[in-house]
């Protein structure tokens, strides 16, 4: 895959600053959000190739940001970054994963970063990494099964539709 456009989802400003120096001399196009609400929009608005997603407010929302875009954006490849060796053994995701602080390491996986779709997606389409997540893919499954009405709740962008439908396709009201 060749990346001409990168989308930095990044809330340390230092950190930050310091990538995009990286990339630039790269000669990338160059999106920055700090947030998931501002990253969804660029890549609705913009033609992106990949997303670097840093510092958020712990490793299981990065991960389950990766997980989103990589459903929601098939064609975007996804580097997760980490502070430490320690911390991207433990991540355990399909997405190639970049040290921080951020050098021409990154840059290197940025070039060779290659997220094919038919590596992410589980054979039911949703892809569940942390626990909470499997634990929750798994109560989706039982109650699919269950003539009931369910309501799903949760911050705007956290996936309710995605489950709505993996619970109502398999279900007998289908």
């Amino acid at each position: 895959m060749q990346i001409s456009t990168v989308l930095l989802i990044e809330a340390n400003l230092n950190d930050g600053e310091k990538l995009i120096k990286l990339l630039v001399t790269e000669a990338y196009s160059i999106h920055w959000a700090v947030n998931e609400h501002d990253a969804n929009s660029l890549l609705k608005t913009y033609h992106i190739d990949a997303v670097i997603i840093g510092s958020l407010k712990d490793e299981a929302q990065s991960v389950w940001l990766a997980d989103s875009i990589s459903r929601k954006f098939t064609d975007v490849a996804v580097l997760l970054a980490a502070a430490c060796n320690d911390e991207v053994d433990k991540l355990n995701t399909p997405y190639a994963c970049v040290n921080k602080p951020y050098d021409t390491d990154c840059i290197a996986s940025l070039k060779t970063c290659n997220n094919a779709p038919s590596e992410k997606k589980a054979d039911d389409g949703v892809i569940a990494i942390a626990k909470a997540s499997r634990d929750l893919k798994k109560m989706a499954q039982r109650v699919a099964s269950c003539d009931v009405s369910v309501i799903l709740m949760g911050a705007s962008g956290v996936g309710k539709e995605e489950f709505a439908q993996y619970i109502h396709e398999p279900s007998r009201r289908a």
